[in-house]
């Protein structure tokens, strides 16, 4: 069994929006507490998408219907 840590982000990790840089990586917009979790998690999701991803390929989770 592997264990795997998945670093999910809400709204509130994100700098204000008058101090986001939009030309810099997401992590160059987050608060620091956010942005230093980010450095070591393998996965990172915000909403339903895959920001990071040290195991595969970044990018939109498919929503399964119920």
């Amino acid at each position: 069994m592997r264990m795997l840590t998945v670093l999910v982000l809400q709204d509130s990790d994100f700098k204000p929006e008058g101090e986001r840089d939009l030309g810099k990586p997401f992590q160059g917009q987050l608060r620091e507490d956010a942005y230093h979790a980010s450095l070591t998690a393998p996965i990172v999701m915000y909403r339903n998408r895959v920001l990071k991803n040290r195991l595969g390929t970044a990018g939109v989770i498919a929503e399964v219907p119920a």
